[in-house]
């Protein structure tokens, strides 16, 4: 029987969009520290673990896509449906931010007082590996410092359909395929150490996978914190135990927190995407720019504020403008596919 807190409003998943906007003002924060600027406040020792909003974006993809997948009675058949629908809901918005943060990388070298390292001048190799999201395998650097997680995450959607039929439909009394699969999902880690495949982070995903599974009665309490238990393990081995602590609680409070519905959080969820993709090259090269005005108390005072509000209107923009409609357009494609195959 699934919980009160997997009710759905307005289409989606409540309290999801809290841990979004969570993790995203994370990750923000910790691209936004400056030594000069930042240094030695307490917000410098809180944002050098913003990383770790990586991995509550990968827990709630663990949640979240089974979850959609169930609603719509998912077959293996509709695989290509499945996909073509990511695709167009992520990448094209990948890509504008992608030429946009080299343009701005570009253009930020002529203001004067510029600091950092320009742009080089990108090989076939880049531009064909950062197109495909390929950049790790290849050894290539990406356009943007946070482009590497959508590369685990294209990966993860095409390993989650693949995985479903046995991992959440499969009703019949021989178990014994999915807890193998699962524990593959929960100890691959182990083996590929992070790295550039979807194996090296499948502990987090699974975490989510442990929730939606214990949610629907499919699994007996001592099982599911048994898997939570390996799964944290796994990550505090793999990456840190701040990366173990995280994941659990980010699961944890898919399932037992009460509906948190702050609206500035809610609408920076909402818009966690665009923020995320836009951070970098938009509230970074605001922090660049006042690093020229260090020296001055109010500057350091307000860097962060101001080069976040910024780039939270900026994000809400490009939501409005590329990603809303991304995803309208997968909707509606994948609701004429559906149906003429139901036709």
């Amino acid at each position: 029987m699934v919980k009160k807190n997997a009710d759905i409003r307005g289409g989606r998943l409540s309290n999801l969009d809290v841990f979004r906007a969570i993790a995203a003002l994370a990750v923000c924060f910790h691209h936004f520290n400056r030594e000069s600027l930042t240094a030695g406040t307490w917000f410098s020792e809180i944002a050098k673990y913003g990383n770790y909003g990586v991995d509550i974006f990968f827990v709630i993809s663990g949640y979240v896509i089974p979850f959609a997948l169930l609603r719509r009675n998912f077959q293996l058949s509709q695989i290509g449906i499945f996909l073509k629908g990511r695709f167009l809901r992520l990448y094209p918005a990948y890509a504008l931010a992608a030429i946009l943060t080299v343009g701005l990388w570009y253009a930020s070298t002529l203001v004067p007082g510029f600091r950092g390292e320009g742009p080089p001048a990108f090989s076939a190799a880049e531009i064909l590996t950062n197109t495909t999201l390929t950049c790790d395998f290849f050894q290539q650097k990406w356009f943007g410092i946070v482009f590497w997680t959508l590369a685990i995450e294209a990966q993860f959607y095409l390993f989650i359909v693949l995985s479903f039929p046995l991992l959440f439909q499969n009703a019949g009394k021989n178990l014994v395929p999915r807890w193998i699969l699962l524990g593959a999902w929960l100890l691959l880690p182990l083996h590929f150490r992070q790295g550039p495949t979807v194996f090296g982070w499948s502990a987090l995903f699974a975490m989510g996978f442990l929730a939606i599974l214990w949610q629907r009665g499919e699994l007996k309490h001592w099982v599911f914190f048994l898997g939570l238990v390996i799964a944290g393990v796994v990550q505090w081995e793999v990456r840190s135990p701040v990366s173990a602590v995280l994941g659990l609680s980010t699961a944890l409070g898919i399932l037992f927190l009460p509906n948190f519905a702050w609206r500035p959080l809610v609408w920076v969820g909402t818009i966690s995407y665009s923020l995320y993709l836009l951070h970098v090259p938009i509230g970074g090269r605001v922090m660049n720019f006042l690093e020229c005005f260090s020296e001055f108390g109010c500057v350091q005072l307000l860097s962060v504020p101001l080069a976040l509000a910024i780039t939270l209107f900026f994000a809400w923009i490009f939501f409005l403008l590329v990603e809303k409609p991304s995803h309208e357009l997968a909707q509606k494609i994948t609701r004429v596919a559906r149906a003429s195959r139901k036709g």
